[in-house]
């Protein structure tokens, strides 16, 4: 089975990489065309492919897509103005799915993100699973939750449209070695004034490689294949 992973130097990407490797996958990586490659620790495995692809511009995915089986698509932009994230987000979501088509390749393990669930409507006390709602006042959000709202409902679209065997996946807030920050616990303003944000809140942790483990078995579980949207339950 071949596995193309967008995103695949970023955080969880990296391990995702890594995880379809020891489980014997072959795998395209796809970076960015500025990202540096020292340290991707995989980077000369023999089932390994490495391809630098901006997915704001398509003209390079068809090759990249050559006998794919499922892709995980990680990229996405967390930071950055609308139209930044619109475009590495939104508009690469949009290329991806074109040239899948293109490729007539249907099976898709989409990775979203619990900012796209409308907290509002759950009450406390409630359980955060695959059935809470979504949000519906996407402008009340922030850019990073509206965009992912538009690449599901492209997801979703794919789905219906090109008879799309998808999974959406969403991790809630990914951490491991090296990435224990979150701006949950508060915000640094100049040197000396600290904002603190939610102290009595329960973070829906994810560890990073218990994510990337569930990413693989998803590509390979006929029962992930939607309607089911995935979340790992937490209670609010």
């Amino acid at each position: 089975m071949k596995l193309l992973v967008t995103g695949a130097n970023g955080f969880l990407g990296k391990y995702v990489v890594e995880q379809a490797l020891q489980r014997g996958f072959r795998v395209c990586a796809a970076i960015r065309d500025t990202s540096s490659e020292k340290r991707l620790p995989w980077r000369n495995c023999s089932n390994l492919e490495l391809v630098r692809i901006d997915l704001a511009r398509s003209q390079e995915l068809k090759k990249a897509l050559k006998d794919t089986d499922c892709i995980v698509h990680l990229a996405a932009a967390k930071q950055g103005n609308y139209e930044t994230q619109y475009a590495n987000t939104v508009t690469a979501t949009e290329n991806l799915l074109e040239a899948m088509v293109g490729e007539n390749i249907k099976r898709l393990v989409g990775i979203s993100t619990f900012s796209v669930f409308d907290y509002l409507r759950i009450p406390d006390g409630g359980i955060i699973n695959e059935d809470s709602p979504i949000e519906s006042q996407p402008s009340f959000r922030d850019v990073y939750a509206q965009t992912k709202l538009i690449q599901e409902s492209l997801f979703r679209d794919f789905e219906q449209k090109n008879q799309g065997e998808v999974t959406i996946l969403r991790p809630g807030i990914v951490y491991g070695r090296n990435n224990l920050w979150n701006a949950h616990l508060g915000v640094n303003l100049k040197n000396r004034l600290w904002i603190r944000i939610g102290g009595n809140a329960q973070l829906p942790l994810t560890y990073v490689e218990n994510c990337a483990q569930a990413i693989i078995k998803a590509c390979i579980s006929q029962e992930a294949i939607e309607p089911r949207k995935v979340s790992l339950p937490f209670p609010v």
